[in-house]
């Protein structure tokens, strides 16, 4: 195999669409056998030229300046099914979806599965995702009042967000502090496994939110694979007792009791069906919205860290100091509640 060479080799190919066709191939044959530090870049040459071409016309030193930035498989994948075909409607994205979880299918080593169902995520999400910040001159000329990312508005330098909490909820602690974001995210995981409706209806929403605990995405993977499993058995009803039976048998046991074991706070037992389906639905909603609107409140925070001093001006400064804030009410919501 190639990788007695180097573990992660580069293939050089025309740029082309005959030299696109045969790295397409290429990453298909591989799929299987990739897995940890064990993969293929590719690097793709101008002009519809090969390696020969431009090592004849323009030497050595042509060439490895061109293999000096390859592209990951990772990379090639996901532009390989983002322009085979229009993404204008929900059908043609699902059927982009279908065609990349697919293909990550291949893949054998389960960590390196999980790694490429995660980076396809967040690569969909930024893809489809609306623009919520533009470029820096964009940004300046923005208003406080503007309604960034369409999760909630600003108005007189106060933030409000998109879904209210009844006071029910104000008392879920899976909705305040910091120390209690892993138990949201344990909670937004784990309640579809009880309501499988919310699979049913949100199914995109609950694939794509982000989440920072490597375990709990795993079980996310986990349970989007068994309930897909589940759909295609042509199964109506039944599916936590298809899950708990798919989970004993992949052996996953403890990674699914240790996410359980976090949902502690009897106010938090409607993500493991402990209160009606209503209360857990409206419940599971306010979390997703919570955690949506503190990533993005987190990348925002980062895109500012990214400026250099000399960019940064007085009102960069005074909106910084406002995205703080917002997180910190996230974070600290309706704590004396």
């Amino acid at each position: 195999m190639i990788w007695r060479i180097a573990p992660e080799p580069i293939l050089c190919f025309d740029g082309d669409k005959a030299g696109l066709r045969a790295a397409y191939r290429g990453i298909d044959l591989a799929l299987p056998h990739i897995g940890p530090g064990k993969t293929l870049r590719f690097s793709f040459l101008p002009g519809g030229q090969d390696p020969d071409d431009m090592l004849r016309s323009q030497g050595a030193e042509a060439l490895r300046a061109a293999l000096e930035k390859p592209r990951p498989l990772v990379e090639v994948l996901f532009e390989r099914e983002i322009e085979r075909s229009p993404l204008e409607t929900p059908e043609q994205r699902a059927d982009c979806e279908k065609r990349l979880f697919g293909a990550i299918s291949q893949i054998v080593d389960e960590d390196l599965k999980r790694h490429y169902r995660q980076a396809m995520r967040e690569r969909l999400n930024e893809r489809f995702r609306p623009a919520q910040r533009g470029d820096q001159q964009g940004r300046r000329e923005r208003g406080p009042s503007d309604n960034r990312g369409g999760r909630g508005t600003f108005r007189k330098g106060e933030y409000t967000p998109p879904l209210a909490a009844s006071e029910g909820l104000l008392r879920i602690t899976s909705l305040k502090d910091e120390y209690n974001t892993s138990i949201r995210e344990s909670a937004i995981v784990l309640t579809p496994i009880y309501f499988t409706k919310i699979l049913d209806i949100y199914f995109d929403k609950f694939s794509f939110i982000e989440l920072k605990s490597k375990e709990i995405n795993e079980l996310r993977d986990f349970i989007l694979k068994a309930y897909s499993e589940f759909i295609s058995a042509g199964i109506e009803n039944g599916f936590q007792e298809f899950f708990v039976n798919k989970i004993i048998e992949s052996m996953k046991i403890d990674l699914f009791q240790r996410i359980f074991n976090t949902i502690k706070n009897p106010s938090d037992r409607w993500a493991i069906g402990k209160f009606s389906e209503e209360f857990s639905l409206t419940s599971w909603l306010q979390s997703v919205s919570l955690q949506e609107q503190y990533v993005d409140i987190e990348k925002k925070i980062a895109d500012f860290n990214k400026l250099e001093a000399s960019e940064i001006t007085q009102r960069d400064m005074e909106e910084l100091a406002d995205l703080h804030k917002q997180k910190n009410r996230i974070l600290h919501a309706n704590r004396d509640g």
